[in-house]
């Protein structure tokens, strides 16, 4: 599958990584990458760690004990600000989307895949700010949903968008609303379903093309901190989440 109206749309690949995530996760991604986009320019972006200063610089913790269900841990505070690294990168270069993809993605559905490749201009042209390639099941029992094509691609637009960000399209204007923000108070799976407060357009394919494959390459980098994090939090802070 080849760029398609390249002359129309400038649309990069976006691989998320970080100097502790084991080198064969990101040799699979960049396999990954390579093989179900060909044609596309293909960033690698080593990203911010917890213990670099950078994530005290991001957080706003006033906000983050305010406004969050419990407070981010330094690991997935890195994790919000690679993401941001990435967007940055994207605007800088140009781009009018992007495909971000975190490291520990693996594709299970060529077919769907391919009609998002299809779709990549539409979205472009859209005024759609996020495409999400993969969701975790929602706890939710009610959550009414949109249901529309793009192109030839199935997409829903969740009332309440689903957590898991290891795969998405975003738009320039997408990357500009999020970046709107100095500093974050939120992990960005929680952020995105606060979408109505930097005005995102969120939607997911119906199919998914993409999983979090990180059990399978070495576990999340994210799990044990959080884990720590339960243990500590508050019967007060969870109330007020």
């Amino acid at each position: 599958m080849q760029i398609p109206n390249s002359r129309q749309s400038k649309i990069g690949v976006f691989i998320l990584t970080c100097r502790k995530s084991p080198k064969a996760r990101l040799k699979s991604a960049q396999a990954g990458a390579q093989r179900s986009f060909p044609g596309f320019s293909i960033t690698v972006i080593d990203g911010i760690i917890a213990e670099d200063s950078d994530v005290d610089r991001l957080i706003d913790p006033k906000a983050a004990r305010r406004w969050s269900k419990r407070f981010p841990t330094r690991a997935e505070i890195a994790t919000y600000g690679t993401h941001r690294i990435a967007w940055r990168e994207m605007l800088d270069h140009g781009f009018d989307a992007a495909v971000i993809l975190e490291d520990d993605f693996e594709v299970v559905d060529d077919g769907a895949l391919n009609a998002v490749i299809a779709a990549l201009p539409e979205i472009h042209g859209s005024r759609m700010d996020i495409l999400k390639l993969f969701d975790f099941p929602s706890r939710r029992k009610n959550n009414p949903a949109i249901v529309r094509n793009l192109g030839d691609l199935p997409i829903v637009k969740w009332h309440s968008p689903h957590a898991g960000m290891v795969g998405y399209v975003i738009s320039a204007d997408g990357a500009r609303k999020f970046l709107k923000r100095r500093q974050i108070f939120r992990v960005v799976d929680e952020d995105i379903k606060f979408y109505w407060e930097l005005g995102l357009d969120v939607w997911s394919t119906k199919r998914h093309p993409l999983i979090d494959a990180s059990n399978r390459l070495g576990g999340s980098l994210l799990e044990p901190a959080r884990l720590s994090e339960r243990q500590r939090r508050s019967l007060g802070r969870s109330l007020h989440g």
